[in-house]
């Protein structure tokens, strides 16, 4: 995202949902362990997760057909970012019990975690530096993503058909795919690149009705109202991301994401706006429901979001960056109007030269821009 438009986005992702197979002690963990309904040992806040570690170790150990313990000794390890020994206790489980949802869910963020670790497809460390992967390079990196993304997808789909009102996995599977959508145009080069920007259309539209489907299941769901409006966005549809930024914000008035993808947004359509109408060929666009983008509310309003979002996450690093290339934005824009206004004095008084070079504002460089995930539990 380059030039005015520039900024960053957020996509929320749940990674881990062991729904009904609750973490916390000394909460009874469901399902038969050792010799019944135990809960697992209390400890302190320090020691909790260790504690819980040895605990579902030792039982999944002692019972290895428990697939609550190994479902949630793969979420502890997965919190620690173990990924690989979390994929062992997810297939351990699924062994087990091949329809059990919540393993098939977690097993596919864990797959989609992994395929985010691996080397960036864009740069990489270069003695010290930042060099682009080489495109044979990339290619490799982007084939092996692209496979640990279809199985992830995969194990979203069977959570669906054990439940398909689950709306996590809804909401997993429609992250997975957006991000699938964008490592296949990498793959699909060359002479197929048309076909990668196809299926990765398609996979958006798919992406799209899994959100929806997680929204009629909980209409309050705030971290589906977030990532669709960042899909709408990726559609070009922005007043639509608008609105679902909107919809998450009346469910939550806090949440900072939110804030961030709607000032973004609206630093967005000042840039867009402005820009057609100051071309030459361009035709005049009208208001549109962001308002008038030359009076410059839409930076204003940009702003007042993004101190929301800084408000309630006081070093979201995101909404830091974006704000400062917002005060950028409006202090460019402040400079351009004082321009104009000078111009027309001279040319009322008439006899006024242009103004040289050295009165010319220069644009500032955007920062730089790219989309990141936020992983909440």
């Amino acid at each position: 995202q380059g030039g005015g438009g520039g900024g960053i986005d957020k996509v929320i992702v749940n990674p881990l949902t062991p729904e009904g197979t609750p973490l916390k002690t000394p909460s009874p963990v469901p399902g038969p362990l050792g010799g019944g309904n135990q809960a697992a040992p209390a400890a302190g806040p320090a020691s909790a997760a260790e504690q819980q570690m040895r605990y579902y170790a030792a039982e999944s150990k002692a019972n290895p057909s428990n697939t609550t313990a190994l479902n949630n000794l793969g979420v502890l390890l997965q919190s620690q970012g173990r990924l690989a020994d979390a994929v062992t206790q997810y297939r351990k489980a699924l062994a087990v019990s091949p329809s059990y949802k919540e393993a098939h869910n977690n097993l596919g963020s864990a797959l989609k975690a992994t395929a985010q670790a691996l080397p960036s497809t864009e740069s990489s460390e270069v003695g010290g530096g930042e060099g682009k992967l080489s495109e044979q390079a990339s290619q490799a990196v982007a084939s092996e993503q692209l496979a640990l993304l279809d199985e992830a997808v995969g194990h979203y789909r069977q959570a669906l058909v054990a439940d398909p009102e689950y709306k996590a996995a809804h909401f997993n599977l429609a992250s997975t795919l957006r991000q699938r959508g964008g490592v296949l145009t990498l793959v699909l080069g060359g002479h197929r690149k048309k076909a990668g920007r196809d299926a990765a259309k398609q996979h958006l539209a798919e992406a799209k009705a899994h959100l929806v489907s997680a929204l009629r299941i909980d209409p309050a769901y705030v971290s589906a109202h977030c990532n669709l409006g960042c899909l709408l966005e990726d559609q070009g549809l922005p007043t639509e991301a608008a609105e679902s930024y909107a919809s998450a914000l009346v469910h939550d008035p806090a949440c900072h994401v939110a804030h961030n993808n709607l000032g973004l947004l609206l630093k967005k359509e000042h840039h867009r706006t402005v820009a057609s109408l100051a071309s030459p060929t361009g035709p005049a666009l009208p208001d549109t429901a962001f308002g008038d983008a030359q009076s410059g509310k839409l930076l204003t309003q940009s702003a007042v979001h993004l101190r929301q979002a800084l408000h309630a996450h006081p070093n979201y690093k995101e909404a830091h960056n974006n704000l400062a290339a917002v005060f950028l934005a409006m202090a460019e824009a402040s400079s351009q109007q004082q321009q104009q206004r000078a111009g027309a004095g001279a040319g009322a008084a008439g006899g006024g030269e242009a103004s040289d070079g050295s009165s010319v504002v220069k644009k500032s460089a955007p920062l730089p821009s790219k989309q990141r995930c936020l992983e909440r539990a």
